[in-house]
């Protein structure tokens, strides 16, 4: 009995980010590895699928129990809808990846900033500056305050 199963294809291992200290670098080929990749998965998909309807056609022609194997076809058949969903889910995970990547990079320059200025405001060369500049501000405050 010959089979008529699509061979396997191998796993994708091009267009995998590279982490280096928790950030992601992606090199200007990318864009080609994020399609060669989704095109991949698609096709595993495909494939899968495909396998398994040959293999449901088999168990139908040689099962005793033929009635429940019928309706596995359907069910199959079914979940194309899903198959084309997790495609377009995974058609815009790039871009939901590098809008991501983006907000935390922002998120660390603005930490990096506000430490930079607490160490400012907070130095031992400004502290009596901004003291002395506080002090001044609420004498005058509260000069007017008494009518002085």
């Amino acid at each position: 009995m010959s089979s008529s199963f699509p061979s396997p294809t191998p796993p994708a291992t091009g267009g995998v980010p590279i982490s280096v200290r928790g950030r992601t670098s992606r090199g200007p080929s990318s864009v080609s590895r994020d399609s060669s990749a989704k095109t991949m998965v698609t096709d595993q998909i495909s494939q899968a699928v495909l396998s398994t309807s040959n293999l449901l056609h088999i168990m139908l022609q040689s099962s005793p129990s033929q009635d429940k194997l019928v309706k596995l076809p359907k069910n199959l058949l079914a979940k194309a809808s899903t198959i084309k969903n997790t495609q377009q889910v995974l058609e815009q995970m790039p871009l939901v990846i590098s809008s991501l990547d983006a907000h935390m990079d922002h998120g660390l320059q603005r930490i990096e900033r506000w430490r930079e200025n607490k160490q400012e405001i907070f130095s031992p060369s400004t502290i009596p500056t901004n003291l002395s500049l506080i002090l001044s501000t609420h004498f005058e405050e509260m000069t007017i305050l008494l009518g002085g």
